[in-house]
């Protein structure tokens, strides 16, 4: 009887045990934090607070993406056994642009984890897209911008904690954007144009969208340079020749460096015009155009005296990847002369006192004088006017005494058409005197 009733109490005893155990096992891993809650942690909407009610274990915050099977993005941070039942975490602590998360608070106990406790949901959503449509410089320097923006997405959790008014997003324009902490410029709420401030060019513009969960990176950004231009103008031509001009024309991408605009990689059409004025005073008018920069060569009659400039007006194509502003070339002067088609003695061999002929002919066909002269040997000596009607004349004069003489024409400048033509001399004739 003795030995049964042992059994027996040892079977008592090892029941307790073993219930003992198990209670011990079932209540190792801590209870799930509860009252979870997401706030800003004040009006600047700079740091999010993460809170909740637990018995004072070590906590593990993580978040979740409620996308198909909610899963953990990561462990993103830890509170040690006994610190404050709050967390502050930067808005980027996120992972962006996600239309549903959830936080999660677990208590820990060595290893072993709680069942999470978890918030209310909320989005991270980023602001809108913008898209540059138009980079338009002006020739003041300030280039005007419109962009559109892509619709605002569709809020999956309205009333969420962190959710703030539209206002809080805010646009501006960012310069070279791809570099950290672009400088920026801010542009009014709801506006879709902006007059963009003068800003030493070369350099790269977007419209940047942000708000309090960061910034959209813009899917188009604007480059924005100085149009160069190495202009050479003959400095004289005879009346109705062609004046030879030549330039080249690009992109300034350095000193002395042009570079060809392009278009996807294509040769872009960029104007320019070649303008010219009778002098100084006078206001410039355009004499031709082209669209080629790579080389203008343009046939340009000389007329009269004018100055010339190579102007290429503000570029902006449809699709603006790249745009410059105006600009022009310091003026060049082409002189005008006039054509001396024929200035010439008669003859080349005469006696001491004969006659000799004289003819003239120029062009433009006016009416006027020429003065024919003799070098001296020291300068170079008026002999006679030559007259000349309709851009013709002839006259004679008595040959010298014996010797071998040279002669040429003067024909004094005038005004014609309200151009200048400029004093012209003609080349040598000689007269041998027996």
């Amino acid at each position: 009887m003795r030995r049964r009733i042992a059994l027996i109490a040892a079977g008592v005893t090892v029941g307790l045990v073993t219930g003992v155990l198990t209670a011990t096992t079932a209540s190792a891993a801590p209870p799930a934090p509860t009252n979870v809650k997401v706030e800003w942690a004040d009006s600047t909407h700079k740091m999010v607070r993460v809170s909740w009610t637990d018995l004072g274990e070590a906590n593990e915050i993580e978040a979740i993406v409620l996308s198909g099977q909610p899963h953990d993005i990561r462990v993103r941070e830890y509170t040690a056994a006994g610190a404050p039942n709050e967390v502050l975490l930067e808005p980027r602590w996120f992972n962006w642009n996600h239309p549903e998360l959830e936080l999660q608070v677990l208590s820990t106990k060595g290893s072993d984890r709680s069942a999470p406790g978890r918030s209310v949901r909320f989005d991270t959503s980023r602001p809108p897209q913008t898209v540059i449509q138009r980079a338009v410089p002006r020739t003041d320097g300030l280039v005007q911008l419109t962009w559109t923006q892509s619709a605002v997405a569709k809020d999956l959790n309205p009333g969420d904690p962190l959710d703030l008014p539209f206002d809080a997003e805010v646009v501006s324009a960012g310069i070279n954007p791809q570099y950290p902490d672009p400088k920026t410029f801010a542009i009014p709420r709801g506006a879709r144009s902006f007059l963009l401030p003068k800003v030493a060019r070369p350099y790269d513009v977007a419209i940047l969208g942000r708000n309090e969960w960061g910034n959209q990176y813009p899917i188009r950004a604007v480059q924005v340079y100085d149009m160069g231009v190495q202009l050479k103008v003959q400095a004289s031509a005879p009346f109705n020749r062609p004046v030879d001009i030549r330039a080249t024309a690009g992109l300034v991408c350095g000193p002395g460096c042009f570079r060809n605009p392009d278009l996807l990689d294509r040769p872009a059409e960029v104007p320019w015009q070649l303008q010219g004025r009778a002098n100084a005073n006078a206001p410039w008018s355009v004499v031709t155009s082209g669209k080629d920069l790579r080389t203008i060569q343009p046939f340009v009659g000389s007329i009269g005296t004018r100055q010339f400039r190579i102007v290429v007006p503000t570029w902006s194509p449809v699709y603006p990847v790249q745009v410059s502003g105006w600009m022009a070339t310091a003026p060049r002067t082409s002189v005008t002369t006039y054509n001396l088609q024929n200035a010439n003695l008669t003859t080349t061999l005469v006696k001491p006192g004969a006659p000799v002929g004289v003819k003239l002919s120029v062009a433009p066909y006016v009416n006027g004088r020429a003065l024919l002269q003799r070098w001296t040997g020291t300068t170079w000596a008026g002999i006679t006017w030559v007259p000349f009607t309709n851009g013709k004349g002839s006259k004679s004069f008595t040959a010298p005494t014996r010797g071998y003489y040279a002669y040429r024409m003067v024909v004094p400048g005038i005004t014609y058409q309200g151009r200048s033509i400029a004093t012209t001399v003609s080349w040598k004739s000689y007269l041998s005197v027996r």
